[in-house]
């Protein structure tokens, strides 16, 4: 250091930049493994956790009943409304949100569709503990989709990770 110029320590000049890249593209692998697993234990169907119209669905913080189900004519001819009435009871001890974005319709060919936001009118953003709200969640779904089955999420955001409950809406008439 007699010519003011630092110099490296001679434990630390002999690391190859190689070694890190290794270590943070293992950092990044690890994140992504860990953040896999956890994806995976969520968002899974349940089949035995089923219900039926006019059952109770727990999927916290909310007990969601179906009431009711009709089809009404689409925004276009080759689209249809299904209108799900259901009621939710707020079964936590805090306030809770309800919003359309926690439903989802399935169809039997495995189409998923979110629900019609305007549409819908089953959005409160503070329901109590213990009180309950009714609504209608609207789903457009072409004219031949049929034999659906509602999915009820703990989530008022699905960012691809949402735990659902599902509902057999049955025979719409």
């Amino acid at each position: 250091m007699s010519n003011g110029e630092d110099k490296v320590p001679p434990e630390k000049a002999n690391i190859p930049t190689m070694n890190r890249f290794n270590l943070a593209a293992g950092i990044i692998i690890a994140a992504v493994l860990i953040f896999g697993a956890f994806s995976a234990t969520r968002g899974t169907e349940r089949p035995a956790e089923r219900a039926t119209t006019n059952s109770a669905v727990k999927n916290n913080p909310f007990e969601i009943t179906v009431t009711g189900v009709k089809e009404k004519n689409g925004k276009s001819s080759d689209s249809k409304f299904v209108v799900v009435e259901v009621k939710a009871q707020n079964s936590n001890n805090k306030p809770a949100s309800i919003m359309s974005s926690m439903f989802k319709l399935k169809d039997s060919r495995g189409n998923e569709y979110s629900a019609d936001t305007f549409a819908s009118n089953i959005s409160d953003l503070s329901v109590n503990p213990g009180l309950t709200r009714t609504g209608n969640v609207s789903f457009e779904v072409p004219t031949n989709a049929s034999g659906f089955v509602l999915g009820v999420s703990s989530d008022m955001f699905d960012f691809g990770g949402a735990d659902y409950k599902y509902v057999d809406l049955g025979a719409i008439k």
